[in-house]
């Protein structure tokens, strides 16, 4: 691709043909490192004393994803007890107090073509509200967020970031499925991280915070994870075919995956559509029935299998013949159901 730039993202696919028919081939990603500008302002955010402060990273394009770092008047902020950046990059600063009020920025840089951007400055005003001392009961500022990973992807985190007064009581600790988790937690038990997650991973996890050695309820949310399986097929066609014309062939293909699958047929790269062609019906479980079969159905079939974990491809050719003897071709009427 020449004077390559934005507008070629994307997936391609191309086409093989011959005197036989034509196959889609896997297809191909292409990415194109970018970086826009934050799309900011300078503005202003005010807090409670005692209160999580809650700051937004400027929305920025960029592609892949940047590495986002928070700075204060000038100074890199590094993840504390009191400080949390969120897997989206927000700026948490619990149990809030008056030297918190500053002027605060984000600067993001992309890994892969080199640039970086640094956003306006927000300016965080701490009101002085209550006394000092007084206790704020917990409450979960971001909770855990249903996620979707494929199985065999290195890691997932999940994250629960809770505030609370006085800040140095409050515990944190994760179920999943109403049994507790102990490993794979840090950042002051704010993230749980699954390295290798496969399918047994998948479940409700559920974060409580509460103030140690107070009568203050705690408090808890939830949120599911969900570890996709790519297709696989458990039923395939074999990769050439005899019928006789104006017969019945039903062609397997059957494939298992987390979510189930989707089937579909194509003939010679071209989808197979039953509205255009009433005599291809797609079986309950994947096969693909041709009825009255004819000349012009001799070709390439391919079922493809996707969920939104993956897809895979099996094909087979199909030869129609005006007589097919037994000691030639054999029956390969198979129904998968």
């Amino acid at each position: 691709i020449p004077s390559l730039d934005r507008t070629h993202a994307g997936f391609y696919r191309c086409i093989v043909r011959n005197r036989v028919g034509a196959l889609l081939q896997r297809r191909t990603e292409v990415q194109v490192a970018f970086m826009g500008a934050f799309n900011d302002s300078v503005r202003s955010e005010s807090v409670s004393q005692g209160d999580a402060a809650v700051i937004k990273a400027p929305q920025i394009h960029s592609f892949p994803q940047p590495q986002v770092t928070w700075f204060r008047d000038g100074r890199k902020i590094p993840p504390s007890s009191r400080i949390a950046i969120t897997l989206d990059n927000t700026l948490v600063i619990l149990s809030a107090v008056a030297p918190d009020a500053g002027r605060y920025y984000a600067q993001a840089v992309n890994d892969k073509n080199g640039e970086n951007k640094t956003s306006q400055p927000i300016t965080l005003t701490v009101e002085n509200i209550g006394g000092p001392a007084d206790p704020i009961a917990p409450s979960i500022v971001f909770p855990p967020r249903n996620t979707s990973i494929v199985s065999g992807t290195s890691e997932v985190t999940m994250e629960c970031v809770a505030n609370a007064r006085p800040l140095i009581k409050l515990s944190i600790s994760w179920r999943r499925d109403g049994v507790p988790v102990r490993s794979g937690l840090s950042d002051f038990n704010r993230r749980l991280t699954l390295l290798s997650p496969t399918i047994t991973d998948s479940g409700f996890y559920e974060c409580e915070a509460e103030l140690r050695s107070s009568s203050v309820p705690s408090v808890s949310a939830g949120a599911f994870l969900n570890v996709l399986e790519p297709p696989q097929f458990v039923k395939e066609p074999e990769k050439h075919i005899t019928a006789e014309m104006e017969k019945v062939v039903d062609i397997p293909c059957q494939a298992k995956g987390v979510p189930q699958p989707d089937i579909v047929w194509y003939k010679d790269a071209v989808p197979i559509s039953p509205l255009k062609n009433p005599r291809y019906h797609v079986l309950a479980g994947g096969s693909l029935q041709i009825n009255g079969l004819l000349p012009d159905d001799t070709g390439m079939f391919q079922c493809f299998a996707r969920n939104a974990a993956g897809e895979v491809q099996t094909n087979t050719y199909l030869a129609v013949t005006r007589y097919c003897t037994e000691h030639h071709c054999r029956s390969i009427r198979q129904h998968s159901d």
